[in-house]
């Protein structure tokens, strides 16, 4: 019966001193400030939906690289909100928002910091801080 008491001990102590040596050598090796980056959300930017009197106004996640259409994308699908796209990358149209269907001559039109880009919501680059104003409009 001793023995498998110190059988018991000598396990438990093996396992205490490889849990010590495991927390030191994860603890010397931090991960560096550009490892935690690129995993994690860099700050939020604003996302408006404008139709009529309507508006949603909120706070969204953005990460490096993410374009102002993959940014309606996720917070549409987020929030259960119906949208319907044509086209991919730059070359995508936002077809119908919330049941707001483009027609001949109106559509969805977005704008960043108050200036519409020249490119579509598939190559606009959006950043922290930056505000996002998805609005239908007349042309």
């Amino acid at each position: 019966m001793n023995n498998k008491k110190l059988i018991y001990f000598v396990v438990a102590a093996l396992i205490v001193v490889n849990g010590m040596f495991f927390y030191r050598i994860v603890s010397s090796h931090p991960v560096s400030h550009k490892e935690q980056t690129s995993k994690i959300v860099a700050a939020s930017a604003t996302i408006e939906l404008k139709n009529g009197n309507k508006v949603v106004k909120d706070q969204i996640p953005v990460t490096k690289g993410e374009t102002a259409l993959q940014q309606l994308k996720s917070y549409t699908s987020a929030h259960h909100i119906e949208i319907a796209i044509t086209g991919s990358g730059n070359m995508a149209y936002v077809v119908s928002l919330e049941n707001v269907k483009a027609g001949g001559k109106s559509g969805w039109m977005f704008s960043v910091n108050g200036k519409v880009p020249n490119v579509g919501a598939g190559a606009t680059p959006v950043k922290p801080h930056d505000t996002v104003i998805w609005y239908y409009s007349k042309f």
